[in-house]
């Protein structure tokens, strides 16, 4: 059971690293120690769940080992919430932006088109002349 906690971290914890969320908030170096760390522990679990029917301090470690895989499961929801709101507010500040530019009679390809039409002028004006 506990294999199965951690082997589900470690695919979170990898699915952040590689949409690269911890390079966001500065803490990749972080993430994959912990992953690293996740992945010593989860290597040994199999034999420590087996000894622990014998020996009470291995089951009391397992027992504070799940309890810290619960908060670091934990943090990376956290995590996931937090950028996708993060995410969700930038988006909507930039489309609010965006429409702004309503205000200003902007349209898309504006440079090019503004160079078409003073193009048609002078071509226009050619014509007239001759």
């Amino acid at each position: 059971m506990a294999d199965a906690l951690f082997q589900f971290m470690l695919e979170k914890l990898d699915s952040l690293i590689q949409k690269e969320i911890g390079l966001i908030w500065g803490v990749h170096g972080e993430m994959e120690k912990l992953q690293s760390l996740l992945s010593t522990i989860q290597a040994v679990l199999e034999d420590a769940e087996e000894k622990q029917i014998k020996e009470k301090a291995l089951r009391d470690w397992l027992r504070k080992l799940k309890a810290a895989a619960y908060k670091v499961d934990d943090t990376l929801d956290e995590c996931t919430t937090e950028a996708a709101l993060r995410m969700r507010d930038i988006r909507e500040r930039l489309d609010e932006i965006a429409e702004e530019r309503l205000k200003f009679h902007l349209i898309e390809g504006g440079a090019e088109r503004h160079s078409d039409v003073i193009a048609n002028r002078q071509t226009g004006s050619v014509l007239t002349q001759s």
